[in-house]
């Protein structure tokens, strides 16, 4: 039986949340923002679902991500 580490993985997830948030506008890394946003919106409800973050944390962290991916829509439209 396998055992997750919690705190690890919430560490993990939002390092690697804040690294994409920092980096969005490197377009060729991130081709596809829809495909970012729902990967990361995906990882955040599991974190929610395994207790590793509370609702007030993935209300927050999908707040940003979604403000992130709106400002770097309307700069690459633009």
């Amino acid at each position: 039986m396998s055992v997750i580490d919690l705190p690890m993985l919430k560490q993990q997830t939002l390092d690697e949340l804040r690294h994409d948030l920092a980096n969005l506008e490197d377009e060729t890394a991130y081709q596809d923002l829809s495909q970012t946003q729902g990967f990361h919106q995906g990882r955040l409800r599991l974190m929610l679902a395994l207790g590793g973050i509370n609702e007030a944390e993935h209300d927050q962290l999908e707040l940003e991500l979604l403000q992130a991916i709106i400002r770097e829509r309307e700069r690459r439209d633009s």
